[in-house]
């Protein structure tokens, strides 16, 4: 995970593929989602998963 002035990243490597995956927020949406979770990465880190080979955050709707 990764801050800019405007932008939060989370990259991630996928073992099975050897892929790079990126998600890019702006950053008040990740600062809405990081409140949602409690300031805790690692409790966002459980919201994320990979469907159809890309990474998502479950739940996106109701944690913003």
């Amino acid at each position: 995970m990764s801050r800019t002035k405007l932008k939060f990243f989370i990259v991630a490597l996928d073992l099975e593929y050897g892929k790079y995956h990126v998600i890019e927020l702006w950053r008040a949406q990740a600062d809405k989602i990081m409140k949602a979770c409690g300031g805790s990465s690692v409790k966002l880190m459980t919201f994320l998963q990979f469907k159809y080979g890309v990474m998502q955050i479950k739940d996106y709707d109701l944690l913003l």
